[in-house]
C-alpha cells in the first residue's frame, strides 16, 4: 500500500486467549447479553426460593431449569464457543500482517489480501491487551497490543485510529488517551 504520512505495520499470529478475550469484550457491550443473563439469574433465584417452599414439581423446577439453561447458554457463548471456533478455524490461527495509514489499511492473511478505507470500521475498542476494529456489531479485526514493535508504533497507530474512527477504551486500557473522535 502506498502511503503518505505516518504508517504502522504489524505481523502476528492470534492466540486462543486473545480470541476469547475479544468475544467476551464484544458480548459484554451487547444489551441482549445482559438481558438474557439477568433473566437467567432471576429464574435461578426464583427457582431456588420456590424449592425452599416445597414446590418441587411445580414452578420451582421450571424456573430453576429455565435459569440453568439461560445461564449455561450465556456461559457457553462467552467462554466455550470462542475457543472452539479458534480451534476449528485454521485461518484464525494463521499469520496476519496489517498496515495502517491515513489513506486506509491493508490486511494480509495466509489466503487473502484486503485493502480498505477507514470508513469500513464503525468504531475501535481498546482493551488492556487488544484493539478491536468493528465493522459492524458482530464482525471485527482483532489486533493484539503485543504485535507492535514498540510503544512509538502503538502510539502512531492509536493516533491514526483516533483520527478515523470512534475509539473507546474498555477495562484497564489507557483511558486517558482514547475518546470519541467523530
Amino acid at each position: 500500500m502506498d502511503t503518505v504520512g505516518p504508517s504502522v505495520s504489524v505481523r502476528f499470529v492470534l492466540r486462543e486467549d486473545e480470541i476469547a478475550s475479544a468475544y467476551r469484550t464484544l458480548s459484554l457491550k451487547r444489551p441482549l447479553f445482559w438481558v438474557v443473563s439477568l433473566i437467567g439469574v432471576y429464574f435461578l433465584i426464583q427457582g431456588a426460593l420456590d424449592l425452599r417452599g416445597s414446590d418441587v414439581l411445580g414452578n420451582a423446577s421450571l424456573h430453576f431449569a429455565g435459569g440453568l439453561f439461560l445461564v449455561g447458554m450465556i456461559a457457553t457463548m462467552v467462554f466455550i464457543y470462542p475457543r472452539w471456533q479458534f480451534r476449528r478455524n485454521a485461518r484464525a490461527r494463521s499469520e496476519q500482517s496489517h498496515e495502517f495509514s491515513d489513506e486506509g489499511f491493508e490486511v494480509s492473511m495466509s489466503d487473502s489480501r484486503s485493502l480498505a478505507k477507514w470508513t469500513f470500521y464503525q468504531q475501535g475498542i481498546a482493551t488492556s491487551d487488544l484493539y478491536l476494529m468493528l465493522h459492524n456489531n458482530r464482525l471485527c479485526n482483532i489486533l493484539p497490543r503485543r504485535a507492535f514493535a514498540d510503544l512509538a508504533d502503538e502510539a502512531t497507530f492509536r493516533e491514526i485510529l483516533h483520527r478515523h474512527t470512534k475509539l473507546r477504551t474498555v477495562g484497564a486500557a489507557d483511558s486517558g488517551k482514547a475518546t470519541d473522535s467523530r
